[in-house]
């Protein structure tokens, strides 16, 4: 169980929060606006937090390099920062070597974003309930048919 201390420093939502530029907080408000639901409750979980500390004391980071790991969480989940960008962003964020990187974005994707993403393709669609009308393919009578090409019986 985390402290309400620990949600606010380590939760994605939150991360960095206190040294980010107004305009660069402004821009993550707006995007939060268009986020899917599953994401923006990745976001502010407290099991994420929860795993984002327990991946931090894992790999022994001290408690600022797992709240750089929080912000890499969030910019991975918000799309921010492609996972094909996910070992640079956090070898920059963590400050660790690229090896260590890569594990530590192997973690966050099986724990913490796979989960999210395994779900929402889970979500139940709605069903038809009818069957899609066929399209008229007749030409209107009143177009001259010298203008029209008739792909269909080519």
């Amino acid at each position: 169980m985390i402290s309400e201390e620990q949600y606010l420093q380590f939760s994605p939502y939150f991360a960095q929060e206190d040294i980010e530029t107004g305009d660069g907080r402004l821009k993550f408000i707006e995007l939060i606006g268009v986020l899917p639901q599953a994401v923006k409750d990745l976001l502010l979980a407290t099991e994420t937090v929860e795993k984002i500390v327990k991946i931090g004391e894992g790999f022994k980071l001290d408690e600022f390099d797992t709240e750089a790991l929080s912000l890499a969480v969030r910019k991975l989940a918000t799309g921010e920062v492609p996972v094909t960008q996910g070992i640079n962003l956090i070898a920059n964020e963590v400050g660790v070597p690229e090896e260590k990187a890569a594990t530590l974005l192997n973690s966050i994707i099986s724990e913490i974003l796979s989960p999210v993403a395994k779900a929402s393709k889970q979500t139940p669609k709605e069903p038809f309930t009818r069957m899609p009308e066929k399209p008229d393919l007749k030409i209107d009578p009143g177009i001259n048919k010298n203008n029209i090409v008739d792909l269909r019986n080519r």
